[in-house]
């Protein structure tokens, strides 16, 4: 496993990768390829038109920023993949898409950052020190809800 790789599990291993790695020892072949096939089934983005704020944007929930690359979501071959990264793992990418208003998390911050265009409500739960919290937006009203984590451990 080269240096990059095993720093990135390592990580994962920190915010409970490694107990979910380690349930699946026990797990049977077909149970680990009905979650594999589960997973792999689920939607890289949910995109609702019927959701709107005051702006008319529409709502687009997805686990990292959308930014520029939101423009080639319906793109096949390796900018489909590079979509499918991006949306999935990029950082730092809060550019501003036409229409839509962008729910996000993988970046741990200590407060939502409500934006005129997006918002990343990702408080870091799993991570006690310093966040610690579990956060909800409300939307169209952009009402925040936080819960602290109450779980044993971090």
């Amino acid at each position: 496993m080269n240096i990059y790789k095993r720093d990135k599990f390592n990580r994962i291993c920190l915010v409970g990768g490694a107990q979910t790695f380690a349930s699946y020892a026990k797990a049977s072949r077909a149970q680990k390829l009905a979650h594999i096939e589960f997973l792999s089934n689920l939607p890289l983005y949910l995109e609702f038109d019927e959701f709107k704020n005051v702006q008319g944007r529409r709502l687009v929930v997805s686990h990292s920023a959308a930014g520029r690359m939101w423009a080639l979501r319906s793109s096949d071959g390796d900018i489909a993949a590079e979509f499918r990264r991006h949306v999935l793992c990029g950082r730092g990418d809060f550019s501003q898409n036409d229409g839509v208003f962008n729910v996000y998390g993988h970046t741990p911050i200590a407060e939502p950052d409500i934006m005129e265009f997006s918002a990343n409500i990702d408080t870091g739960c799993v991570y006690k020190q310093g966040f610690g919290h579990l956060c909800a937006l409300e939307f169209p009203s952009m009402r925040v809800f936080m819960q602290e984590n109450i779980e044993d451990g971090g």
